[in-house]
This record gives structure tokens, C-alpha cells and sequence, in this order.
């Protein structure tokens, strides 16, 4: 709430509302990018994240980007938000920073 105050502050539009429904926020097709920043590892079920990524997905116009920065508990978490994404149809790229420390190990998931 800090950050939405402060963006106001400094004149631009703040939206709030929830990754799994931020086309109840904002028009359909009205992104170029979709980014998320530590926000998907509090979904724990299949259903959220499919509703999340559907979410973005309905967002983001056509071409657009998204990058997706998580930190999953297990690499089956990984993999399951991954083939939701490429189940979607999109081209993903994973980057992995810090891999072999498991603290430290940051995942970003582009898709587009």
C-alpha cells in the first residue's frame, strides 16, 4: 500500500487487484509487457497458476512480453508453471540466476 501511495504521489494511475484477475482491472490486450516480481510463489495450486498465467495472458496485447520472477519450492513446482505457460501456446525462456545456491537462486520465466 506504501508503493501504490508513493506511485500516486508521483502521478501515475495505480490499479490495484490480483494476478489471477487482472482482467477485471485493466482491458483486455492493453499490455506490451507483463512483469511480476516475487508474487507467483504465493499461488500453491494448479488451478492459480493457470488462472494467473490465463490472467496475464488476457492482458497482454498480441506480441507482448512477459517475465515472471518466482521462487518455486521444488523443480516440479518449476516445471508445472512452465508447461502451463508452454500448454498456452508461448515460446518460454528460463533463466536461472545462482543456480547452485538454492537460497539465492533466482528463477525468471520470459514468455511471449
Amino acid at each position: 500500500k506504501e508503493m501504490l501511495k508513493f506511485a500516486k504521489e508521483k502521478g501515475f494511475k495505480v490499479k490495484r487487484g490480483s494476478m489471477t484477475e487482472l482482467k477485471k482491472v485493466f482491458p483486455t490486450r492493453h499490455f506490451d509487457f507483463v512483469i511480476s516480481i516475487s508474487a507467483l510463489q504465493w499461488l500453491k495450486e494448479k488451478k492459480e497458476y493457470t488462472k494467473a498465467i490465463e490472467s496475464i495472458s488476457a492482458v497482454l496485447k498480441k506480441g507482448g512480453k512477459s517475465v515472471i520472477q518466482f521462487y518455486p519450492e521444488t523443480e516440479k513446482e518449476l516445471e508445472l508453471v512452465r508447461n502451463i505457460i508452454l500448454d498456452k501456446g508461448y515460446t518460454l525462456e528460463t533463466i536461472i540466476d545462482n543456480p547452485d545456491n538454492p537460497r539465492k537462486r533466482l528463477v525468471f520465466l520470459v514468455f511471449y
